[in-house]
């Protein structure tokens, strides 16, 4: 008896599963407005599929952010990703929440990323008319300046501050950040071995002066 109920219970869990998420990715029909709702609560926290690994949408670069901190003695530290215990720990474990976590950082990465691109672009748009002044104008550190005041820039930097001062207490002064998107290897490069990246861009942040003012 027992065995047949532990049995039962696993074929109940199997058909739940199956059918929720045939009708998670099933196209519009009338089951799925029906249960549409009920089929997101249960595939998202572990099944969601954001299909980057497909056409046309293929996740093709990966971005980090990058932080040090400097001391009383204005002595920095090495560029160091804070983000790394946490990628680990998802590898180690799919199940304890670390990549869930780890989407939430990766999208404060790309927020500000998305909106450094977007700033430059709309003003290289704006000035094209004028080719010897518009590199002048769209600059890095005009472009800086354009999304001091946005949220995605504030919020990189309040993180910033947090994870410098805690890792250095009193003694925490300044600190900098910047973002790497790197770019994979070609196929047609793909055995060659002294080139790691195709491309690697580096975007540097200097929020330290501005962000203490605000704090």
């Amino acid at each position: 008896m027992k065995k047949r109920c532990i049995s039962l219970s696993i074929l109940s869990i199997m058909i739940f599963h199956l059918t929720m998420t045939a009708i998670y990715l099933s196209p519009p029909n009338l089951l799925k407005i029906e249960y549409i709702d009920l089929a997101q609560k249960y595939m998202g926290p572990f099944f969601k599929q954001n299909w980057h690994l497909f056409s046309p949408d293929p996740g093709f670069s990966s971005s980090k952010l990058w932080l040090r901190c400097q001391d009383n003695n204005k002595k920095w530290s090495h560029w160091a990703d804070p983000f790394s215990k946490v990628l680990t720990s998802h590898h180690q474990n799919r199940f304890n929440g670390s990549g869930n976590l780890f989407r939430v950082y990766n999208q404060l990465i790309k927020q500000v990323y998305d909106k450094y691109h977007q700033e430059r672009t709309a003003c290289m748009k704006i000035n094209h008319k004028n080719d010897k002044s518009k590199f002048r104008k769209c600059s890095h550190e005009n472009t800086i300046k354009k999304i001091l005041t946005s949220n995605q820039y504030k919020l990189a930097a309040k993180f910033s501050y947090s994870f410098c001062k805690q890792q250095m207490g009193n003694i925490f002064s300044q600190f900098q950040f910047k973002i790497l998107n790197f770019w994979p290897k070609k196929f047609s490069e793909r055995n060659n071995k002294s080139k790691k990246w195709n491309r690697v861009e580096e975007i540097n942040f200097d929020a330290s002066n501005i962000y203490h003012e605000q704090v």
